[in-house]
């Protein structure tokens, strides 16, 4: 009787016991479970690691004897799978298939699966490649599998539905190529097919998938293809009455191509060729016309050209063109035409007018024109929340800042579930031997299908741990923003401080760039080459070594925290520098480039910086500036320091305009200072009649003489759909 008390009973009363303390005292609980596990753990890993390098000298006895040892070891997985994919030609399919049903909660079962069947396809081996294809998402797998319903003969079942991977504007893998061959010589792939692809990768411009694609066109017409794929390269041919004197289905399509290729350079060039030549020599639909005034009005806008604004006024607006209706919002505040700007923004459809973005520019533009109480009403409303444009709203009005941090709430026994998923613990392990590829994918894996809940508890779980990427982007993932110790933490703190100290760099705007560039991520690396935690560009970072005593003869070195913060903060530091110590502009110039920011500032006047931040051209960058804006002062806040306001820091940006000092004619000894405007500020006083408008009372249904709707002047601010950060 006691040996069964012992065997059932006590087992039971520990577990609960366990789970009662855990519900009250978790984080106490783990870290002593932690200590308890850890000289285990640190043997276990000691001996993964081993058995990983027996495998690789293929001393498969010793390896075979280390993992024995480690069924229990959560990465025992991984030890299986590089067994297998070093062996799959000689292990029996119920191996392989045992395994992808074992681990199919870990992306080791979809990685083997893949190898798996492209190895049986590069051996010829179709009759298994059907028999042991799974569905799913990955194309070339997809392809495999058709092949092998193609190599026995069943045409249909290949040919079923294949239309789905063919109409794409991008490169398919080349395991498709056969079976796009075959499906093109039995008759499927018509003219009228290959165009239509053709187009979509011209689209995206895709020349050397073109070029491919051409190979499916009939002779006659792929001189029409070669015509499209000159134009792209050359879009002045556009202008040649000679090349497109025969009509054809895609004549206008490619002209449309070469005029919209012609404005992203030369917008002006553009429309005066569209308007004097081009527009009555063809038969353009609908459609067509509108989609290159569009193209054309827009480049405009982007350059700022004082044309911008009358081109975009005479663009119908679609439901859908959100771009367009902010853009003309946005050229009216460049060009300061505050009439047009509030006539614009009661243009935007009900939910864009709720955004806090136009809201704020509504309030801006009121007061300029001398509405100061609705814009005190609508600053008051903004400043409640945390974000960029309540904070602009709280300077507005002298108020301190709302940051509104809210704790994320701790289930101890959903907690407890979350960290003993397999998933978590493999990644968790990967995470702790510095395999953050592999970790990460473990993680996106186990967390991709959680609740709101599990969410919160696994981004907790991270935090601890001090993996902060995945803390900050698993948050990000719920409809909780609140939490400001998770999403804005203090990592890698020493070394940031004293980096940015030695640049002359303020640490709180480099724990807000860093924060913003990478998360956190210290391997991280952009599509552009960019890596590390301050996202720097391999020949940048060659530039900057000079002085510092590294020697960067591998980009990979970039991903070392300590290489990438000297660097970095050196790099942050030389543009703060070079921009007079803007931080606006700085940041503006880290994002897109130093040459390009220059070309942005205003030579002859000077504008506010939100203004200006408004209206840079690239949205990446738009974003990058005041997501930064507002994290700063958070970091303020987590280091102790008072805070400055944005106002400070985003200081008037431009050239103040000439002037020319001249004697009075009546009075050879006074002198007054004249204003040399220039172009575009004329244009706009002519407008607007000059500051005279400051003190009328402003029209929501005018603007350039065009009739609008009116809207309601009340606009209520939902918490729900505000922009919050």
């Amino acid at each position: 009787m006691s040996r069964i008390i012992q065997k059932v009973y006590l087992p039971s009363i520990v577990v609960f016991l366990v789970l009662s303390i855990a519900s009250n005292t978790w984080a106490v609980s783990s870290n002593n479970l932690d200590n308890l596990t850890a000289s285990t753990i640190d043997q276990q890993r000691a001996s993964f690691v081993a058995a990983e390098q027996a495998l690789q000298r293929g001393a498969i006895t010793k390896f075979k004897q280390l993992t024995s040892q480690l069924q229990d070891y959560p990465l025992y997985p991984y030890l299986r799978y590089e067994y297998l994919r070093t062996r799959l030609h000689k292990q029996p399919a119920e191996q392989i298939n045992a395994f992808i049903d074992t681990y199919h909660d870990s992306p080791l079962s979809t990685r083997l699966h893949f190898r798996w069947i492209k190895k049986l396809a590069q051996r010829g081996r179709w009759k298994e490649v059907e028999q042991h294809y799974r569905p799913g998402s990955n194309v070339t797998l997809a392809c495999y599998y058709r092949r092998a319903l193609l190599k026995k003969g069943d045409q249909n079942a290949a040919f079923d539905g294949l239309q789905q991977l063919w109409l794409v504007g991008y490169s398919q893998p080349r395991a498709c190529d056969p079976l796009f061959t075959a499906w093109h010589d039995a008759g499927y792939i018509d003219d009228s097919l290959a165009w239509q692809r053709i187009q979509l990768a011209m689209s995206k411009r895709k020349l050397t998938l073109t070029r491919y694609l051409t190979r499916f066109l009939s002779k006659k017409e792929r001189s029409w293809a070669s015509k499209w794929i000159e134009v792209h390269r050359k879009p002045s041919h556009v202008l040649s009455t000679k090349r497109f004197a025969n009509a054809h289905p895609m004549r206008n399509t490619i002209i449309v191509h070469g005029l919209k290729r012609m404005a992203r350079t030369n917008p002006l060039k553009a429309a005066n060729a569209w308007q004097t030549k081009i527009s009555a020599r063809y038969p353009f639909s609908d459609d067509e016309i509108a989609s290159i005034e569009r193209a054309i009005g827009m480049t405009m806008a982007l350059r700022n050209k004082p044309e911008a604004l009358s081109w975009l006024a005479a663009l119908e607006a679609k439901p859908s063109d959100q771009s367009l209706r902010e853009w003309r919002v946005r050229t009216a505040l460049n060009q300061q035409n505050w009439d047009a700007a509030l006539a614009w923004l009661y243009q935007l459809n009900d939910d864009e007018q709720q955004m806090a973005r136009w809201q704020y520019w509504r309030a801006r533009t009121l007061e300029a024109l001398g509405q100061q109480v609705e814009a005190e009403t609508i600053y008051s409303t903004l400043a409640m929340s945390r974000g960029y444009y309540g904070f602009l709203s709280a300077d507005k009005l002298a108020r301190p800042y709302r940051f509104e941090h809210a704790a994320l709430l701790q289930n101890a026994e959903l907690a407890i579930d979350v960290e003993q998923r397999p998933g978590i613990l493999r990644a968790r392990e990967l995470f702790r031997l510095n395999r953050a590829v592999e970790a990460r994918r473990e993680w996106f894996h186990t967390t991709q299908h959680m609740s709101e809940e599990q969410l919160h508890q696994a981004g907790q779980l991270a935090h601890r741990w001090g993996w902060h990427d995945r803390a900050i982007l698993t948050i990000a993932r719920t409809k909780h923003r609140d939490d400001l110790d998770v999403r804005f933490p203090l990592a890698h703190q020493n070394k940031i401080i004293l980096k940015a100290n030695e640049n002359n760099v303020d640490a709180a705007l480099a724990f807000a760039l860093i924060r913003q560039e990478s998360a956190f991520t210290s391997d991280a690396r952009s599509s552009a080459g960019a890596m590390g935690l301050m996202q720097l560009m391999p020949r940048t970072a060659k530039q900057l070594t000079p002085g510092t005593g590294i020697r960067i003869k591998n980009r990979m070195q970039l991903i070392d925290i300590d290489t990438n913060l000297k660097l970095g903060m050196k790099h942050l530091g030389k543009v703060m520098k070079r921009f007079n110590n803007n931080p606006v502009l700085a940041l503006a110039a880290y994002n897109a480039g130093e040459a390009r920011v220059k070309r942005w500032i205003p030579g002859n006047k000077r504008v506010e910086a939100d203004l200006w931040a408004e209206t840079i051209p690239f949205k990446e960058t738009r974003n990058y500036i005041q997501n930064i804006m507002v994290f700063t002062p958070i970091y303020e806040q987590h280091l102790g320091r008072s805070l400055t306001p944005l106002v400070q820091r985003m200081m008037p940006i431009g050239t103040a305009p000439a002037v020319i000092t001249q004697k009075n004619d009546s009075d050879k000894t006074a002198a007054s200072s004249v204003e040399i405007p220039s172009p575009a500020s004329e244009k706009s006083a002519a407008d607007t009649g000059g500051n005279e408008h400051k003190t009328q009372p402003h029209k929501k249904n005018d603007i350039n003489g065009i009739k609008m709707m009116q809207h309601s002047d009340t606009i209520t601010l939902s918490n729900s759909e505000r922009e919050r950060i």
